[in-house]
């Protein structure tokens, strides 16, 4: 879609006639209802972190924290339903409001490790880790996640090997040679696994 510049410009004169008059209205309601105050004046609490904002006199300002540890108790219990899909978008939404929030990082890895996606829960124990280097939990669950990935592989590595043997015998029939070059390759597999 092209706009012209006469188009470009009414859509500037809209947007800025817009925010002045909503931000006179907005400044006059402010002054006509005195010391009520329904909505806050800053978004940001002594500590820099972002609030969210209260139009409700009678609802306090939350933290980003506190929004997000709701998400993340949100997640928790998904977690433990083992709704893992659903509670790693809780995980994630958490994550939106508290970046440096590490058990939320922990147990969405957690998460994605039961659903076998192992790069992804290895990514999050890292990035835990790193947030809160002294987080045990982040430690066992990332060795458990290398193990299940170690043992995942191991199991590939002798389903291949198994199927390299049947080839083995079949090619024994057909070209010695062949079968010979097949059988190192094998020997240099075994050889690996039992390292």
């Amino acid at each position: 879609m092209q706009y012209t510049r006469m188009t470009i410009r009414a859509l500037w004169i809209t947007l800025i006639a817009a925010f002045v008059f909503t931000g006179t209205c907005s400044s006059s309601k402010a002054s006509s209802s005195g010391s009520k105050g329904n909505s806050t004046k800053s978004n940001r609490s002594s500590n820099g972190r972002t609030k969210a904002k209260s139009t409700n006199p009678k609802t306090p300002e939350r933290s980003a924290r506190e929004i997000a540890q709701e998400f993340f108790n949100a997640g928790l219990q998904l977690q433990n339903e083992q709704k893992y899909a659903d509670a790693i978008q809780k995980y994630h939404t958490a994550l939106r409001h508290d970046t440096k929030y590490a058990e939320s990082y922990n147990n969405m890895a957690y998460c994605y490790r039961k659903r076998k996606i192992y790069d992804k829960a290895v990514q999050y124990y890292k990035v835990a880790i790193n947030l809160q280097p002294n987080m045990a939990e982040a430690h066992e669950y990332l060795g458990e996640a290398y193990a299940e990935l170690a043992a995942s592989s191991f199991a590939k590595a002798r389903k291949y090997l198994r199927s390299a043997e049947k080839e083995l015998k079949i090619l024994q029939g057909l070209n010695v040679e062949q079968a010979a070059e097949v059988e190192r390759y094998i020997e240099k597999a075994r050889t690996y696994m039992e390292k």
